[in-house]
């Protein structure tokens, strides 16, 4: 979802056939809207990391920015109840959260052995309690910006790594690197262009 700043804060969202086509996922239709500027700056703000978040849980680029964006897209139908909750933050984790379960549904292809380890965590630990590992450990979050992220506090945040670390080790965080880092490190050897590996997690 590419947003632009502007007299009437219009922001379009614009399709992606060849993606689609290489990946199987419908591309998101075209359609100029406008958007009030503060649904537009809360996004700017939560765009990356969600994406980010989201490339971890599924296997295909395309596939997690339009999760993203449909995620986002949730958020600005209800805007003025999200706007007028007591934490914008947490509906918006919700929103993606439910996004990315479906689209984990839809994956067409297996899971690679790294995201293979990430499922056995969530199934592992409750799943507030994988999400905060996983921003913390694997997205290299520090904690007041994982409960920003996801609408928590600090407190809260501090408590479920605690519980993760007993639940799985003290060791959890090492654990959960060493895999995607194997990962990352066999993207960069196999790719022609270094900056590739920017997109390899």
């Amino acid at each position: 979802m590419t947003y632009r700043h502007g007299p009437a804060h219009r922001a379009t969202t614009r399709p992606q056939p060849q993606r689609a086509a290489r990946t199987g996922y419908p591309a998101a239709p075209a359609h100029l809207v406008a958007l009030p500027i503060d649904f537009t700056a809360f996004c700017e703000l939560r765009y990356e990391l969600f994406l980010r978040y989201a490339r971890l849980r599924l296997a295909d680029r395309g596939h997690a920015e339009a999760t993203v964006r449909a995620g986002l897209g949730d958020l600005a139908i209800i805007w003025p109840h999200v706007l007028s909750s007591p934490c914008p933050a947490e509906i918006a984790w919700r929103a993606l959260k439910r996004r990315i379960s479906d689209g984990e549904r839809q994956q067409q292809t297996g899971p690679r052995p790294a995201r293979a380890l990430l499922g056995l965590v969530y199934r592992a630990l409750p799943e507030g309690q994988a999400d905060v590992a996983v921003l913390r450990y694997l997205l290299d979050l520090t904690s007041d910006q994982v409960a920003d992220l996801m609408g928590s506090d600090r407190a809260a945040v501090a408590y479920s790594l605690r519980a993760a670390q007993r639940r799985l080790g003290e060791d959890l965080g090492c654990r959960l690197r060493r895999p995607f880092l194997s990962y990352a490190a066999d993207v960069i050897s196999r790719s022609a262009t270094p900056e590739k590996c920017a997109y390899a997690l």
